[in-house]
């Protein structure tokens, strides 16, 4: 109990130089706190720049896609009071009148390519035109469609210049992303801003690996591309979940190369074909297609393959995602594992 005046004393004497420290030092304490506000407020405003900088660049290379197609005319007819307020369609005399079917949104990656989604463009009878921001209209053809993933490549003459690709595969979740496209096939390029949510996210066989984004994406934005805060395409806008808010998926640009590549030199999009049915969690391999490139390297049933090409299989690594990044009749090697114990068997 003897120290306690000493203890007291110099909590006093803390006290007090701390608060002469704030007394003669609070404008400058006050000035860093300002300086921390004003970079906070600086910060949001460069993002800003940044933002609206990138939409002028790439807006002009994002176009409207609108479908028609010669369909029957019809004529409305309204029965009696019976059917009211209900109407019917009547074929007239066998005419046809060309209508719109539908449209969607997509975006120049070479001089006069138009990359958008398989589900926008994949009626060989229909008719498409591109309308850009200028509303210049142009007649553009189905130049190819992916067999695997919701792709397809539009030609048109245009003279818009084409974007920046960029790498999907540095992707985080949080990054900052920009979406525009033909929100509900009238308001042409809209454009939304939000984040990474999540990444590699599977809907079904042609939309796996996704990027999940909180950007508003509406019906319309399909074949809309996804950038990054650098300018360069990420993604390209494809779908939403119904009943659901901001919660839409693009396809990582990555997955689209190779199309693009195959639409530039062969006109054409083509995938190798292994040739069998197997086991996603496991890869055992469970059925062998007859004449097919894994029955000729030896491939039996009740394999499991551990390696394709020299690449470890996991669920991060599966081998859809792996043949894909090969040519057709390209040579490989696989290592599998029969009966216990592993063999390597090789695809000429």
């Amino acid at each position: 109990m003897k120290d306690l005046p000493k203890i007291v004393l110099t909590a006093l004497v803390s006290s007090f130089l701390t608060v002469l420290f704030l007394t003669s030092n609070g404008p400058q304490i006050q000035k860093i706190v300002e300086n921390e506000k004003i970079t906070k407020e600086e910060k949001i405003v460069k993002e800003e720049s940044v933002i609206i900088d990138i939409v002028k660049k790439t807006s002009g290379s994002v176009v409207s896609i609108v479908v028609s197609k010669n369909l029957p005319k019809t004529q409305s007819f309204f029965p009696d009071d019976f059917f009211w307020p209900f109407q019917f369609q009547v074929p007239q005399n066998n005419e046809t009148e060309k209508r719109e079917i539908g449209g969607g949104t997509g975006f120049v990656v070479a001089e006069n390519l138009i990359l958008t989604n398989k589900h926008v463009a994949s009626d060989p009878q229909a008719e498409y035109t591109i309308v850009t921001t200028a509303e210049k209209r142009y007649k553009a053809e189905i130049l190819a469609l992916d067999p695997v993933f919701d792709i397809a490549i539009l030609k048109a003459q245009t003279n818009l210049p084409a974007l920046a690709l960029g790498d999907s595969s540095g992707l985080e979740v949080g990054q900052t992303v920009i979406a525009i496209g033909n929100a509900l096939g009238e308001f042409q390029n809209t454009v939304s801003v939000g984040v990474v949510s999540v990444l590699r996210r599977t809907i079904d066989a042609e939309l796996r690996s996704l990027i999940q984004t909180d950007a508003a994406i509406n019906q319309g934005n399909s074949g809309g591309p996804l950038i990054n805060l650098k300018g360069e395409v990420i993604g390209i806008n494809t779908a939403i979940a119904a009943n659901a808010e901001n919660i839409g998926f693009a396809i990582p640009i990555n997955t689209a190369k190779k199309a693009i590549n195959d639409a530039k030199i062969k006109g054409k999009i083509e995938y190798p074909f292994l040739g069998i049915r197997y086991n996603i969690i496991d890869h055992l391999v469970l059925e062998i297609t007859p004449g097919s490139a894994a029955e000729k390297a030896g491939l039996l049933p009740n394999d499991v393959i551990l390696e394709f090409d020299n690449q470890k299989l996991s669920k991060d690594n599966t081998l859809a995602d792996i043949i894909l990044k090969y040519e057709p009749n390209q040579k490989i090697k696989l290592k599998i594992s029969r009966n216990g114990q592993e063999k390597i068997l090789l695809r000429a």
